[in-house]
């Protein structure tokens, strides 16, 4: 009998021993598995990381470095950066960095044996060669998809609002991988791109050689503005408080605000802009067939404000925004400018600074040749913009408004 429980001891002690020594295998195991998808995660960031700081170098000198092909496997993606530094190369002022301070905020990242998805958040503060006591802030996402070849990993997109890469991605719904790998196609769209520019900036030069024997005219219709037996008595705009406004919130949302992004609204650029109107002191308006209030279809929507202030024509018998459509020489702090690629306005930017060689300095905003902007976008970490030089950007003469804020009728 007692051997029996002995016998029986000895049995409980040996799956006793045996289950301990499965649980030290399983978790040493797991420990292992944790540890090696740690360190291959360590080594996608330093691939990451380092790409954003050969990216960011070829920017600031505006001279691209064939060694960026060693991250990428996308000739679009290449393309895209190549292009951005010819652009910028055309452009009147110097768009090469003086500083840079670059973070690289990890959002999320996920690892399936060779493959690989990293979403990170660059914020960037640039001072550029031609305005050196201007900081210009940058935020944008960046959703990358990276596989391992032959033990290395390689970047095979890199997805973000770009200014050229869409140009480049349609013609690849059209044309073959096979042919787009030739890069006949993207080099053709690329010639394309930079010829357009490079007239547009000849024609820039050609105005700013004009204006130089030019009398300011800028505004002078307010100055004959005379107090008249009317309806609305107007009332001029605070350029300086609506630039104020701007530069304040560019980056960091006013929470006294509704922030309309994605995925439920299409952007935040107009919401914005309205606010730095009334920050300005530009009235509201809910009179008539064309209104413009705190968050109504106007005030938040690209194209609605267009119409707004397009049909609005504010006077002495009409309340509301006095704006009119403008041109690049003619604008001043705190007028706006729209993007309208086609039938419809689908981004509106403030403007808040100039650029100007030195002897313009007189008379800065009559002889700039470029104006530093802010905006927001559809994302609170991605596309927000302060005092961002416009020529760094993709806006063609063809699909920019520039609209002249002169007051509004109260």
């Amino acid at each position: 009998m007692r051997n029996k429980k002995k016998l029986k001891q000895a049995i409980l002690n040996v799956h006793v021993a045996v289950v301990i020594l499965v649980i030290t295998i399983v978790s040493i195991s797991s420990s292992y598995f944790v540890k090696a998808e740690e360190k291959k995660k360590k080594i996608i960031m330093d691939v990451v990381e380092n790409y954003f700081a050969e990216r960011m170098d070829v920017l600031s000198k505006l001279e691209m470095n064939s060694s960026i092909k060693n991250y990428l496997l996308n000739d679009i993606d290449y393309y895209e950066l190549d292009t951005l530094i010819k652009y910028r190369k055309l452009q009147i002022g110097d768009l090469r960095f003086k500083k840079i301070n670059q973070t690289v905020e990890l959002n999320n990242i996920e690892v399936e044996g060779d493959k690989a998805k990293v979403d990170v958040v660059l914020d960037e503060k640039i001072t550029f060669n031609d305005s050196s006591d201007v900081i210009s802030e940058e935020s944008i996402e960046h959703n990358l998809t990276l596989i391992c070849i032959n033990n290395e990993w390689k970047i095979q997109h890199d997805d973000f609002d770009s200014d050229f890469k869409e140009l480049f991605e349609k013609q690849q719904t059209n044309t073959s991988r096979k042919v787009m790998s030739s890069n006949n196609n993207l080099r053709n769209i690329q010639k394309q791109i930079l010829t357009e520019e490079a007239t547009e900036v000849s024609n820039k030069k050609k105005e700013l050689e004009k204006i130089k024997t030019e009398n300011d005219n800028q505004e002078k219709n307010l100055n004959k503005i005379k107090a008249k037996a009317t309806k609305f008595k107007f009332k001029k705009y605070d350029r300086e408080a609506a630039s104020l406004y701007a530069r304040k919130y560019a980056k960091n949302p006013n929470k006294d605000y509704p922030f309309y992004g994605k995925p439920d609204y299409k952007g935040d650029c107009t919401n914005f802009t309205s606010q730095c109107l009334y920050a300005g002191g530009i009235v509201t308006d809910n009179v008539g067939k064309y209104q413009w209030y705190k968050l109504n279809s106007a005030w938040r929507g690209a194209n609605k404000f267009y119409e707004y202030w397009n049909n609005n024509k504010g006077s002495g018998s009409t309340k509301g925004l006095k704006a009119s459509k403008s041109i690049f020489k003619d604008i001043r702090l705190a007028d706006l400018i729209e993007k309208k690629p086609e039938n419809a306005v689908t981004h509106t930017v403030i403007v808040t600074g100039y650029k100007v060689d030195s002897w313009g300095f007189n008379d800065p905003w009559k002889y700039k040749y470029d104006v530093l902007i802010c905006q927001h976008s559809d994302d609170k970490k991605s596309g927000m913009l302060k005092d961002y030089p416009l020529s760094a950007k993709k806006w063609s003469t063809k699909e920019t408004i520039y609209v002249k804020i002169s007051g509004s009728y109260k």
